[in-house]
């Protein structure tokens, strides 16, 4: 009877080990998921090759007119020849006439002074020959210098100097009422009209070499330990205010430093400034573009791959990023031209649009992009 019920309850543990069995075999097997796609940070990149580069710096300075002089009546008189075409901004020639005063005063104090050398030298001569007598008359060694008739010789010989003098002075005062120009000049100023009474000293023209005009340059230290090498050979071009360029070279550089500023001062030179239009004028700020020497192993990128800290962010061959140190030789509102620390004759993709978040080593999808995209 034990046997009976004990069967039942074999059979039922068998159909539950075997529908447990069932179900296992039967489980279908689990799928492993797929590895999660890593997304790396895109970022736009150049690949930029290094170059030779002659890198121009750019600089402020004021022209200023070479040899300017003003011309001042030096006798009293009547215009009586000017040209009135000559106004501030004409050029004249050497030697050419400005105008002419009346001489006939002049002449007159001339002829005046001719008249005095005449009676100076008769009387020089009536007191030789009264010497040459008083001598022949008188003993050579009891006799006074006043009998030896010596000081009034002395008094006659300094009267015909003194008349020639005159005569000289007004002889050149003579020839200084015809007024020239004493070089190739521009006049700057004009201060006399046709028929005009002058005096001694009245101003009649300011004037200034047409030849060639001065721009003074003041530089500091830390240019011109850039420009001091590239002067024995320079290619300066002076830019104007209506962006006409003019070729200049160096005329002589400051011996000393200002004592103020402790800036270097260099001179230029620009030739022919007044005989084109238009014209390069004095007292005016100008640009001055100086082309130092040849550098190699340059750069040329974008503005914006420089960083804040004025560095620049690449990517290596594991597309990783590395921050670099670079050496700024030239720039201008779009482009910058630099020179890289380490290793700077390789070709480097540069980050050009670098976000503050980079960091060294993280790894970065590149997108390259073209310098004409840019």
């Amino acid at each position: 009877m034990k046997k009976l019920a004990i069967k039942p309850i074999l059979m039922a543990i068998g159909l539950l080990v075997l529908s447990l069995a069932t179900i296992v075999i039967l489980e279908p097997q689990a799928i492993e998921d797929a590895p999660a796609k890593v997304d790396y940070l895109p970022l736009s990149a150049l690949v930029v090759s290094p170059t030779n580069y002659q890198p121009k710096l750019l600089l402020s300075g004021i022209s200023k007119a070479r040899w300017f002089n003003q011309l001042k009546a030096q006798s009293s008189g009547q215009i009586i020849n000017f040209d009135e075409q000559l106004t501030p901004g004409s050029l004249v020639s050497k030697q050419q006439l400005l105008l002419k005063v009346d001489p006939i005063h002049l002449q007159a104090e001339l002829s005046a002074a001719l008249s005095q050398i005449k009676l100076a030298e008769l009387n020089y001569q009536r007191e030789k020959h009264e010497q040459t007598v008083a001598l022949s008359m008188l003993s050579s060694t009891a006799s006074s210098a006043f009998a030896r008739r010596e000081p009034q010789l002395a008094a006659a010989k300094a009267e015909l100097a003194q008349a020639k003098g005159s005569y000289q002075s007004i002889q050149q005062r003579l020839h200084d009422s015809q007024v020239d120009a004493p070089f190739n000049a521009i006049i700057i100023n004009s201060y006399v009209s046709p028929k005009q009474q002058l005096d001694v000293g009245d101003p009649l023209f300011d004037i200034a070499s047409s030849e060639s005009i001065d721009i003074t340059l003041p530089v500091s230290e830390l240019h011109w330990s850039r420009i001091q090498a590239s002067l024995a050979e320079p290619q300066i071009t002076v830019i104007d205010r209506q962006n006409k360029t003019w070729p200049a070279s160096v005329r002589y550089i400051a011996p000393q430093v200002d004592t103020t500023t402790r800036q270097r001062q260099v001179v230029l030179s620009v030739a022919k400034p007044y005989q084109s239009k238009p014209r390069l004028l004095p007292e005016q700020q100008v640009n001055i573009q100086v082309s130092l020497s040849v550098q190699s192993e340059v750069a040329k990128l974008p503005m914006s791959a420089l960083t804040k800290d004025g560095e620049v962010w690449t990517i290596d061959s594991k597309q990783q990023l590395q921050l670099e140190q670079v050496t700024i030789l030239d720039e201008n509102e779009s482009t910058v031209w630099l020179k890289f620390v380490n290793q700077p004759e390789q070709t480097r993709s540069v980050v050009v649009y670098p976000l503050p978040s980079l960091l060294p080593g993280l790894r970065v999808k590149p997108n390259l992009v073209q310098e004409s995209q840019l």
